[in-house]
């Protein structure tokens, strides 16, 4: 059986144990998982890396708190061993935040992804809820305040 072939059934495994509302197929290496109404992720892989990258969209910080945001997502990003690699990044210079996370799958553990998806919504629904509300502000020093970032070590992605 082929790597795309047994994604492919790990993937249709994926449902009765994570309960989205919808998962969907759009090509051989890519797909989404609605959670929620406001919770999309987006899944491709690549069988030559042997990788499988998830994407999610979280929206815009308010203009007042680009640049604290901003700054956060890049504090956030540095933080890769609190995260377990999960990075932030502007889709376009005006665009969305978007968290991303890149898989290397040398097996296709159904309870592994399903735990790496899981964390990945949890993770992206926080930032999302930040974006919604105007995005993060800085305190009186000008610093992120370290309780703003979503660093739950529970929801750690660790392979």
């Amino acid at each position: 059986m082929s790597d795309i072939e047994q994604l492919q059934l790990t993937m249709k495994a994926l449902g009765p144990i994570l309960q989205p509302e919808l998962i969907s197929q759009h090509s051989a290496t890519q797909w989404s998982i609605l959670f929620d109404e406001d919770t999309l992720i987006e899944l491709e892989y690549d069988p030559q890396l042997k990788q499988l990258s998830l994407c999610s969209a979280l929206g815009s910080p308010a203009q007042d708190r680009l640049l604290s945001t901003l700054q956060a997502s890049l504090v956030y990003n540095f933080l890769w061993k609190n995260t377990g690699g999960i990075v932030l990044a502007l889709n376009a210079p005006d665009g969305e935040l978007m968290q991303l996370y890149q898989l290397a799958l040398d097996e296709y553990d159904t309870q592994l992804l399903c735990s790496v998806i899981a964390n990945f919504a949890e993770k992206a629904a926080t930032w999302r809820k930040l974006l919604a509300a105007g995005g993060i502000n800085l305190d009186d020093a000008g610093v992120v305040p370290s309780d703003t970032l979503p660093l739950n070590p529970d929801t750690a992605i660790r392979v």
